[in-house]
């Protein structure tokens, strides 16, 4: 089977247990893009083929930090925003016990919500021309959201530079780890460029 056989076979399979979600569940009570969960963005982005992506991202502190909150820090606002996803924001976490599958820096923090990128996946068996509309692109201002000085682990010397400078966050370094460089080395495909990431190629693809 080719690819991208592969691939529509796999949607297809997915569409028939109900699991994408569809255009209307796409979309927050207030009309904006919802968030969906990591184990959705695995679907698609955990395959070999295209690329072990969310497996990446499971080794990485990201996948871990909730884990690192104290059960009073778990409902603490000033924590839940850098240590879940889209907490505070349509379709984002709320709390543990309502919406668990959003715990932790998630794909869709870097990323952003994913419901329409997700349902779009389902209109594309009608039209395989169509395109998924891509993820968003982080940049240094995504990062450094959390990344500052008001974060309790922030250290004035925690980045080394090569030229031995030192910096509470340093953008190039960090988003060396975080981009997933190791599998776009699997795939063959040159390291992203922190200043110009790269889109990521579309599960039907």
């Amino acid at each position: 089977m080719t690819l991208n056989g592969f691939v529509w076979a796999r949607l297809f399979v997915l569409l028939a247990s109900g699991f994408l979600l569809t255009l209307g569940s796409s979309l927050a009570s207030d009309g904006e893009i919802a968030y969906v969960g990591e184990t959705r963005c695995k679907t698609c982005h955990n395959v070999p083929e295209t690329g072990l992506f969310h497996s990446d991202w499971a080794t990485t502190p990201h996948a871990q930090a909730t884990l690192v909150l104290t059960e009073e820090e778990k409902s603490d606002p000033s924590c839940l925003g850098c240590h879940t996803t889209g907490y505070g924001k349509p379709g984002g976490f709320v709390s543990m016990a309502e919406t668990p599958r959003l715990a932790n820096v998630q794909c869709e923090s870097c990323h952003g919500p994913g419901a329409e990128h997700l349902a779009s996946a389902r209109r594309n068996l009608r039209n395989p021309s169509a395109t998924l509309p891509p993820p968003g692109q982080p940049n240094e201002q995504t990062c450094r959201g959390c990344h500052n000085e008001r974060s309790p682990t922030w250290k004035e010397d925690r980045y080394v530079a090569p030229d031995g400078t030192t910096s509470g966050f340093n953008y190039e370094m960090a988003f060396a780890k975080a981009s997933h460089v190791e599998v776009f080395r699997a795939l063959q495909l040159d390291d992203p460029d922190p200043y110009n990431p790269r889109v990521r190629r579309p599960c039907a693809e």
